[in-house]
């Protein structure tokens, strides 16, 4: 008889903490958390009495690593224009694994390799060059 009293206080108490769990996990996951989007104007807002920020870092202190002090070069650089190549768009083959074969004689193995569209098929150390066009 008091295992029964037990049981009739425990089931609905289990069943109501893993209900209440299962309910805070599917709200998050089913959750609408959209915000709506409106396009509206871009507002830009002037600086008034804008003071440009000049500054300069004194870096003269010892190198942690070193021990010693950095020596400061005084030589400014020249500027080098920067030369626009024009580049190829390189359109890469697709290629894909499609699986392996093994001999179970010999233990000789082929791969199956598809490139663009094009099935290959390779022994272990196999090389050759495909047509990718």
């Amino acid at each position: 008889m008091k295992n029964k009293k037990v049981l009739y206080i425990l089931l609905p108490a289990v069943f109501i903490v893993w209900g209440y769990i299962a309910f805070k996990i599917f709200g998050h996951l089913y959750r609408n958390d959209s915000v709506p989007f409106t396009q509206g104007e871009i507002k830009t807002v002037a600086k008034k009495n804008s003071i440009p920020d000049t500054f300069s870092l004194i870096n003269n202190y010892p190198d942690p690593f070193l021990k010693r002090r950095i020596k400061k070069n005084n030589t400014v650089s020249k500027r080098v224009k920067k030369t626009i190549y024009d580049t190829k768009k390189i359109v890469w083959p697709v290629i894909k694994y499609t699986g392996r074969m093994e001999n179970q004689h010999t233990k000789k193995s082929l791969v199956s390799i598809t490139v663009n569209g094009k099935e290959c098929i390779f022994k272990t150390g196999e090389q050759r060059k495909i047509l990718l066009y």
